[in-house]
């Protein structure tokens, strides 16, 4: 399918990798029956020692009829071999096929020295009406391209889009192996499993590969896949597509939420409401009576019903943020009020607390001052709680250009895995043992209807809540 495409531009002088190996000339004829562009091969007399099919198939003469003669019966140069002999490169040349078509053609020319002598590898590239156009197709197609030899994996043609999507580079891996040359990634065995028996998988492949999501769908260059010498593999980036999947999930489950806190928050709370009541009183009279083991009782009881009556204050506020108040809020007041509830949490957990504010004073953002503290203290004391001791969280405020300003939480905890990154701002998912995984998918329902973003990167040496607030 790309045995056409020019791997060099005209006068470059960078050689196939495989070229450039110090092979014998069984060795030669092997790589260049691997290889989808059109070659041939001629001694230091100018008599053809070898070609490969694709030359065949150009010019229509058998090998029978091709080895062994003048290379000028079947391709017509420019420049004398004489003169190839002492300057290598390209020059312009003709084929002649054996139906008396002639074919304008580019040829560049390397020359390889082994005990028996020089020989010259031509490798052909056709001026055909519709070749720039494909050319042009291919380099800038946004899918990935690539052909591989069915035997060994041999990369014989690959296109910009699948080297970004895969991490290599194609002077690295034109003409070499691809399965050594891909990023030890996680999924890299699944992938190497895919290019070699793509059948085994009916041809394609869903997979994450760096933080993409690739679909692999692979294609033989022949009918029959049991008879086919190569592969020829499509790469597509579903990346964005499969965000807005997600995120259309996410928005699902939060009115599913949403439902369920709406239509049940009052039938859960009436009774607690009663009960709670009751085991008041039952347990006044129990300390009054000295009961003090059983009353203890009664206040661990008590206890779980106020977590309760939280949990469900937070189902409703996720289905439905409280009505916004959105007005000009000075940020620096924002950071006056919450910093004595963040010290004092810190100050339990033996945690430094450091600001670093690269804005002035009268800095001020649109949004609702009292659900943004929520945000902002929510953070803090997930930061805090992620920390052991003597850690430190660092509190940083930037001016962004596109009038946002930019609030960072930056704790020295252990970071989060990667498995979960994409997981913590999902409802009801959560890593702490008594925690219930709302705080996060809250922080981000108050961020959406301000109109801001909230984001994360994690590493080992700690992760970095991003708060991106419109200025007013």
């Amino acid at each position: 399918m790309f045995g056409n495409l020019k791997p060099l531009e005209m006068g470059e002088s960078t050689l196939p990798t495989a070229f450039q190996l110090d092979m014998d000339f069984n060795q030669l004829k092997y790589w260049i029956s691997h290889v989808s562009q059109a070659i041939m091969v001629v001694n230091d007399r100018g008599m053809v020692v070898a070609v490969n099919h694709p030359f065949h198939r150009l010019i229509k003469y058998s090998f029978e009829e091709i080895e062994d003669q003048a290379y000028f019966h079947f391709l017509h140069l420019s420049t004398p071999l004489q003169s190839i002999q002492k300057q290598m490169g390209w020059a312009k040349g003709e084929l002649r096929t054996k139906t008396g078509v002639r074919i304008p053609t580019d040829v560049q020319i390397i020359n390889k020295f082994n005990e028996g002598g020089t020989f010259y590898i031509f490798t052909i590239y056709p001026k055909f009406p519709h070749q720039e156009i494909f050319r042009q197709f291919f380099q800038h197609s946004p899918i990935g391209m690539m052909t591989l030899s069915k035997k060994h994996g041999i990369v014989l043609e690959i296109n910009p889009a699948a080297c970004s999507a895969l991490g290599i580079e194609r002077e690295t891996a034109l003409y070499q192996p691809i399965y050594p040359l891909l990023p030890d990634f996680s999924e890299q065995e699944q992938l190497v499993s895919f290019l070699k028996q793509p059948w085994k998988f009916d041809h394609q492949l869903e997979l994450e590969w760096n933080e993409q999501f690739l679909v692999f769908t692979a294609k033989p260059s022949s009918e029959e896949a049991d008879d086919c010498l190569e592969y020829q593999f499509f790469i597509e980036n579903h990346t964005k597509t499969h965000v807005l999947e997600q995120q259309l999930k996410y928005n699902n489950r939060l009115a599913t939420i949403g439902q369920i806190a709406a239509g049940s928050a009052h039938e859960i709370r009436n009774p607690l409401t009663s009960i709670k009541g009751f085991l008041q009183v039952i347990g006044g009279k129990l300390e009054a009576s000295g009961h003090q083991k059983e009353q203890r009782y009664i206040s661990i009881m008590l206890k779980e019903i106020n977590r309760i009556n939280h949990l469900v204050g937070e189902l409703l506020l996720l289905s439905k943020p409280k009505e916004m108040e959105k007005c000009s809020v000075q940020i620096s007041q924002v950071m006056k009020e919450i910093l004595p509830i963040i010290k004092n949490e810190a100050l339990l957990h033996n945690i430094r607390i450091h600001i670093d504010d690269q804005t002035s004073d009268n800095v001020e953002i649109l949004a609702d001052g009292k659900l943004l503290k929520q945000v902002f203290l929510n953070l803090c004391k997930n930061a805090i709680e992620s920390m052991g001791e003597d850690g430190c969280l660092t509190i940083r405020l930037m001016k962004q250009k596109k009038k946002k300003l930019t609030v960072e939480f930056h704790d020295t905890g252990l970071g989060i895995p990667r498995s979960l990154r994409n997981k913590i701002f999902e409802p009801f998912f959560t890593t702490k043992e008594n925690g219930t995984g709302l705080g996060l998918p809250i922080c981000k329902q108050i961020m959406k209807e301000i109109g801001g973003k909230i984001s994360m990167t994690s590493s080992k040496k700690g992760s970095v809540f991003r708060v991106q607030l419109p200025l007013a």
